[in-house]
């Protein structure tokens, strides 16, 4: 049997915010999954959905996860190969897996995936773009923790200003009370004389 090999190069631009991508090519379908969790220093988790739009036989699907750092074209390379199988029309066959990656630099890298499937007589290729996950350097998150720090300082500066300041409201209600208690019995003392006095001249 003749060996030749059929490439489908199919670019898809995902932006962090899309998470799914799809492409068709008989016999296959393929459904790609990456997970919420791409995060810096973490699992880049990845599932892989082949469904057959006719009987179908995968000698075996490989993997492949480029990180490119900031400042380089050199990729850091992750390879994961996974077993043939073969399937009937409608069938589908999940590969979940997932890949640990912490650059050395402080800017999350670039990130191609790429998917190979090998069925007998050509082979499919699919790439991923996932692109930057996160922007930010290690220093911007650095700077945001610090003015948060310094924000939560002057929030507890304020909030023990108005603790004292109530405190302070307190002690001068108490005192308004004392003098009122006091001025209210001077007021009761008066009238009390006031109409002793008028019991007598009216003697």
């Amino acid at each position: 049997m003749r060996s030749f090999v059929m490439l489908l190069a199919l670019t898809v631009l995902a932006f962090a915010v899309s998470l799914t991508d799809h492409f068709t090519s008989p016999p296959i379908e393929v459904l790609v999954t990456r997970t919420d969790q791409w995060v810096f220093c973490q699992n880049y988790g990845v599932t892989i959905q082949i469904k057959a739009m006719e009987p179908v036989t995968v000698n075996k699907v490989e993997v492949i996860a480029k990180f490119y750092p900031e400042g380089t074209l050199v990729p850091t390379v992750d390879r994961r190969s996974f077993n043939g199988f073969s399937l009937s029309t409608g069938d589908v066959k999940q590969i979940a897996l997932s890949f640990n990656y912490c650059p050395q630099r402080v800017i999350d890298p670039l990130i191609l995936l790429e998917i190979w499937i090998y069925l007998p007589n050509y082979t499919l290729s699919y790439n991923y773009y996932i692109g930057r996950v996160r922007p930010s350097t290690y220093e911007d998150l650095a700077n945001y923790a610090a003015s948060l720090e310094q924000k939560v300082e002057d929030l507890s500066a304020q909030i023990d200003q108005l603790k004292q300041k109530i405190a302070d409201l307190q002690a001068q209600l108490k005192n308004k009370e004392a003098q009122i208690a006091n001025l209210t019995s001077l007021l009761s003392a008066a009238r009390l004389d006031n109409d002793r006095l008028a019991a007598r001249l009216r003697k």
